[in-house]
């Protein structure tokens, strides 16, 4: 009785040491694509910053274009 005992305890013992380290690598894996997902986050954000930048700067530009066009139209006049 006693043996049978012993040995169904080491075998729930390694079951036991098998479901926890398979839950440790799952933990790993979650927090590695969730690191992935945030720095894809950032760089995304990133890159609608400079893009809305660019806009900016582009839209600066046509306005001085048009500004220096319509001087130069007046001054003809």
């Amino acid at each position: 009785m006693k043996k049978n005992n012993k040995a169904r305890q080491q075998k729930n013992q390694k079951r036991n040491r098998k479901r926890s380290t398979r839950e440790r690598l799952k933990k790993k894996e979650f927090e590695k694509v969730k690191l992935q997902r945030r720095d894809e986050r950032i760089k995304e954000r990133r890159l609608q910053r400079e893009t809305a930048v660019m806009e900016r700067e582009v839209e600066k530009m046509q306005n001085r274009g048009t500004q220096i066009r319509n001087n130069h139209e007046q001054k003809g006049e």
